[in-house]
């Protein structure tokens, strides 16, 4: 499930940030994830990998002067149902900054 977001706010920095972690967390099924993450006032890409139960988040190359600042992430997994998707997306898309939050 890809999916490509405005920038998110500084709790990404952490996994625990995406709601994610824990029994409530990823969808079961649910098996890689890796992207892309844009956070407010980092100079630099956050590079997002998790393998099973494991995860990391590294700093990757700085950002460009006028450059878009997107959020890019993939998840991979079998038998993920219509909720599980969806459910993870809304999740996601708690994290993103907007003028409402």
């Amino acid at each position: 499930m890809p999916s490509t977001s405005p920038r998110s706010s500084p709790r990404a920095a952490s996994f625990a940030w995406l709601g994610l972690a824990g029994p409530d967390g990823l969808p079961a099924g649910v098996i890689r994830g890796k992207g892309i993450l844009a956070v407010t006032d980092a100079h630099a890409r956050l590079i997002f990998h998790l393998v099973g139960g494991r995860w990391t988040v590294s700093a990757g190359d700085p950002w460009h002067p006028g450059e878009d600042r997107l959020n890019e992430m993939v998840f991979i997994g079998r038998d993920l149902n219509d909720a599980g998707r969806t459910a993870l997306a809304a999740r996601l898309n708690e994290c993103v900054e907007t003028e409402e939050r």
